[in-house]
């Protein structure tokens, strides 16, 4: 089967995702800024501000990081097979692709958290608790801030690092070593391990184990592309046997979501996870067919710009959403919508701005902060 698979088509459509993903990641971490005021603080548009919060929370929150799991899990395996020598070079890829950023940015969050700690900028930065230095709570900045240098209680029980966004690294290392049980489990198991692993996610995240941790969600995900890999499936092609009712079940989820939201919160988990897994039908068959029009290319800047874009992002979008908020006064709900959007194309500008200067007289730097050679 495999001499039928267009793999150059499907690595576009891997790359034409890439960036998109990135922005709804940036733009999601916005908006959490601006939903986190309460709306009897505004004096108008505070629905319109959690309508929007609705919409955000229904159609893009939670979609992008599972489809990145998707392609690590489909990267990864990408040959089909895995044996101690590929499996070891593999880990030590994952050393300078993963690792190493992972140390680099959460470093740069906690550095950067006691840099707005200082005096000129407290009316910035006003919420951060004081640092406890020792030798435990600094290691725990590295997995669980909870108990790290700014003990700061995360109340949706999920367990972060100093940089959150790096949870996404964290467990696709955690799978990386994994990875052997994974292969295994998939050639033997088939099918019916992901049915598994899919089980075992919307358990777990229906529950919600507090404390607890195990990247259950990036398990499925990861091992589904895995799967797809493995058994050298066309990924388009399938993905396009169930794209019409992909579209219409993400849609009608979606709205559903909104629907039930106020009213029952634990039939909402499970609407979000089915849509984050039809969230990944959708996702590649609008690569597809946005390719296919011949009217959208890979831009490969935009596309090696977006592991920047995502691992730098809380660097500087939480910090221009705050100095935008202070310096307009607003107590509008309209007017903090309109500023999560000038937060997003300043952030976003600024960032390309910085990796385009990088990546042209500091390549050896951003090859240590991002893991690979632009």
């Amino acid at each position: 089967m495999s001499h039928t698979i267009d793999k150059r088509f499907q690595t576009q459509c891997l790359d034409l995702l890439r960036f998109p993903l990135a922005v709804i990641i940036l733009y999601i971490h916005i908006f959490n800024n601006a939903s986190a005021i309460a709306t009897d603080e505004l004096t108008s548009g505070g629905e319109f501000l959690h309508f929007v919060d609705s919409i955000i929370k229904a159609f893009l929150s939670g979609q992008s990081v599972p489809i990145y799991f998707f392609i690590s899990g489909y990267v990864f395996f990408w040959g089909g097979k895995l044996d101690v020598n590929i499996y070891l070079r593999k880990l030590r890829n994952r050393i300078h692709s993963l690792f190493i950023p992972y140390i680099v940015w959460n470093t740069v969050a906690l550095l950067t958290i006691l840099f707005f700690m200082l005096p000129w900028f407290a009316s910035v930065n006003p919420l951060e608790q004081e640092p406890h230095f020792t030798l435990s709570s600094l290691l725990n900045t590295y997995w669980n801030s909870e108990k790290g240098v700014f003990a700061t209680p995360e109340l949706t029980g999920h367990i972060f690092p100093q940089n959150q966004a790096m949870w996404f690294l964290r467990d696709l290392m955690v799978l990386a070593l994994l990875s052997p049980i994974i292969y295994f489990t998939i050639k033997h198991g088939k099918i019916y391990s992901i049915i598994t692993f899919a089980i075992l996610w919307l358990l777990t995240d229906y529950y919600s184990f507090h404390d607890f941790y195990f990247p259950f969600q990036g398990l499925f995900f990861f091992s589904w592309g895995s799967y797809m890999s493995i058994n050298q499936r066309d990924l388009i092609a399938d993905m396009g046997r169930v794209k019409v009712p992909g579209f219409m079940l993400y849609i009608l989820l979606s709205i559903a979501h909104i629907v039930l939201q106020p009213h029952s919160p634990e039939a909402t988990t499970i609407i979000k996870a089915c849509n984050m897994w039809v969230g990944v039908i959708v996702a590649f068959n609008t690569a597809a067919i946005l390719l296919n029009s011949g009217k959208c290319r890979v831009n490969r800047f935009l596309a090696s710009s977006a592991i920047f874009i995502y691992l730098a992002q809380t660097m500087c979008a939480k910090y221009i959403f705050k100095a935008l908020m202070i310096l307009t006064g607003t107590d509008s709900g309209y007017i903090v919508v309109l500023i999560t959007i000038v937060t997003l194309l300043l952030s976003l500008g600024l960032l390309l701005c910085l990796y385009h200067v990088m990546r042209r007289y500091t390549p050896s730097l951003l090859y240590i902060m991002i893991g690979r050679k632009e």
